[in-house]
């Protein structure tokens, strides 16, 4: 369970170089090109998303309210660990979650502006 990081993104999907939705997305014009690692075999789709209004982004979302979401999740929708993303910066206590949640680590976000251009998912 994850809240978007923005309204506006792009989501990135990988597909085989030789793949028939290729052509149809070039045509719609979609931005494809090769992926980096595999510049043969694997091409990269740009999709433009609007998650739409009233949507709350990830910064909007307290600690608490997203630790409560996924242990209703785990415990209504899924029978083991739920994911989700947590910013550092609202880790002020984490005292009382083991009773709440199965497993979670906090680990600290990706800084967008570390990775290359066309690895930077997030609008900015």
């Amino acid at each position: 369970m994850h809240f978007p990081e923005s309204r506006f993104y792009i989501r990135r999907v990988r597909l085989a170089s030789n793949s028939e939705l290729l052509l149809p997305l070039k045509e719609a014009g979609y931005v494809v090109e090769p992926a980096v690692g595999d510049l043969e075999r694997t091409s990269v789709v740009e999709i433009p998303v609007d998650v739409g209004e009233g949507i709350r982004t990830l910064k909007e979302v307290g600690m608490w309210e997203q630790l409560a979401f996924a242990a209703f999740l785990q415990r209504h929708w899924a029978d083991n660990q739920v994911r989700l993303s947590l910013l550092p910066s609202s880790l002020p206590c984490v005292v009382g979650v083991k009773e709440i949640i199965k497993s979670h680590p906090f680990l600290p976000p990706s800084r967008p502006s570390s990775l290359p251009p066309s690895l930077r998912s997030a609008a900015l």
